[in-house]
């Protein structure tokens, strides 16, 4: 048996697949596999692999049609044996010590999910809000908090995670194959949901390539409507999990908060009125099908909240009450009002 299991997804990465291998392989913990998925590459890819597999038994090559990563990540899981399952992206690294730290970490415990550190490279292309969502502090939760999901810096990212493998199996934990945008995230946020225990630590354990020119989140992230859309159907995903589990319903005006400040802050910056529409129509429609107005309104005890939930559950056809005031109102009910009358100052 395998301490740990590395999936390494890749698609036409033959450029630079082999410094992602090379940080696998460089594990100060020596008993793992290096899953390598090759999702359909039309280039050398999927020789680069077998030209490692051959020098080192710890490399397994799975070939497979092109279906995307969420595919290639759910092929990888079907072979993996490894007690931790950690994922690695073809243009990333690993830390040397990554999965020895997080297997001295859950030794005592048998965390069923762990999430540690990282850094954004090139430093040029970074941000302030990368910097800050990949810095974590050490902390742990026993079972499901809401804390976890609405107030920590959970996602939106797997590989900067690790799962105890029969973990993801009790629970059928796998990625959503209709996600193009946002399948990390969703993955994670189940695993949030389910997990018995989820260790937090400030270890910088990762290296993710900030920007490649091509890569699907760059391509889908500049389709300002088709992302609105995928990001309404992670929603969508999340509520038929929690719905079920009575979760929806226990914590529907802190969901409907996390989701107004996920979704609504584009949906008013768009500026195409028939695509504003079109988003709009299907938000409501989500809203409608999931919640319930008035239990929501009588909970909020939040009269910009209030505003902004009911605008948009009952939207029909008003795509101009969906500017910069209803905007405003929105950041308002977030983060209160000094904190909106501060923003107004900054200009």
């Amino acid at each position: 048996m395998r301490a740990a299991s590395i999936i390494l997804p890749a698609f036409n990465a033959q450029n630079y697949i082999s410094q992602a291998i090379e940080s696998a392989q460089a594990q100060t913990e020596e008993n793992i596999e290096i899953i390598c998925v090759d999702d359909g590459s039309t280039d050398a890819t999927a020789q680069v692999i077998k030209d490692y597999a051959a020098k080192d038994d710890r490399i397994v090559l799975v070939s497979k049609q092109n279906g995307g990563i969420s595919s290639a990540r759910n092929a990888g899981l079907k072979q993996a044996q490894g007690d931790y399952i950690f994922f690695l992206d073809a243009d990333d690294e690993l830390a040397s010590n990554a999965v020895s730290r997080v297997l001295e970490c859950v030794a005592d415990c048998a965390a069923d999910f762990v999430k540690f550190s990282a850094e954004a490279q090139p430093r040029e292309y970074s941000s302030e809000w990368f910097d800050w969502v990949l810095s974590l502090e050490d902390k742990s939760f026993e079972s499901f908090n809401p804390q976890l999901i609405f107030h920590e810096k959970i996602g939106p990212f797997v590989w900067n995670s690790a799962f105890r493998r029969e973990f993801l199996t009790e629970h059928s934990l796998r990625f959503d194959e209709r996600l193009t945008l946002g399948e990390d995230q969703v993955f994670v946020l189940l695993a949030a949901t389910y997990a018995q225990k989820t260790i937090f630590l400030s270890d910088v354990l990762y290296s993710y390539r900030v920007f490649r020119e091509g890569s699907l989140m760059n391509t889908v992230a500049k389709s300002g409507e088709k992302r609105l859309m995928q990001h309404q159907m992670i929603f969508e995903v999340l509520l038929e999990t929690w719905k079920p589990l009575g979760l929806a319903d226990k914590e529907a005006i802190r969901f409907f908060n996390f989701m107004a400040e996920f979704l609504l802050p584009d949906i008013c910056n768009i500026d195409n009125a028939y695509m504003k529409d079109r988003v709009l129509v299907s938000l409501s429609e989500l809203l409608h099908h999931w919640f319930n107005l008035e239990e929501i309104i009588d909970g909020s005890q939040n009269a910009s909240m209030e505003y902004v939930l009911t605008r948009a559950y009952t939207y029909h056809g008003n795509v101009k009450d969906f500017g910069k005031l209803y905007h405003a109102r929105l950041f308002c009910g977030l983060h209160g009002r000094r904190a909106c009358i501060k923003k107004l100052l900054r200009g």
